[in-house]
């Protein structure tokens, strides 16, 4: 696997060019989330002035589609590939550290903690989802499940 093909999502409009909301402060974010309705924010909603962008559960799982055709979702596999060089590759290791976004709208851990969405709905609740979990001094990658309402990443690899 090349880091070359690895992309964290920046996109602000689905495949078909229908544009996803921006939660441009909580209120929006909870009532997007609340309506289940897909919705992206800027880290601590800086204009323009964050490229990184946090997606909640729903944008990733929506007919319109987000993912790029010439790519796919990093799944397990792509994961564990991960996982297998972040011990002698710190660059990579620090661009994945994104920080994330939580329910209550709080911003944390940008530098220090990377989460990043699966596309699987957890088994025992339907309104969580499983996620990557990863911290920047630690090489080995976490599985669990959150609130489907979290602002999370989404990493793709070229197919």
């Amino acid at each position: 696997m090349k880091n070359e093909n690895l992309h964290i999502l920046s996109n602000t409009s689905y495949i078909n060019g229908d544009p996803i909301p921006e939660a441009q402060n909580f209120e929006e974010w909870k009532k997007y989330n609340n309506n289940q309705q897909g919705a992206y924010c800027r880290y601590i909603n800086e204009e323009n002035k964050s490229e990184h962008i946090l997606y909640n559960w729903f944008v990733l799982n929506d007919e319109r589609g987000i993912i790029p055709n010439e790519m796919k979702l990093a799944d397990a596999g792509v994961w564990s590939a991960i996982e297998n060089i972040l011990e002698t590759d710190e660059a990579l290791h620090l661009s994945l550290m994104k920080g994330y976004r939580e329910i209550f709208g709080n911003f944390i851990c940008k530098g220090t903690k990377g989460k990043y969405w699966s596309d699987i709905t957890s088994e025992r609740d339907d309104k969580r989802a499983i996620f990557y979990d990863m911290f920047h001094d630690i090489t080995e990658i976490f599985t669990a499940d959150c609130d489907k309402r979290l602002g999370l990443s989404i990493l793709c690899i070229k197919e």
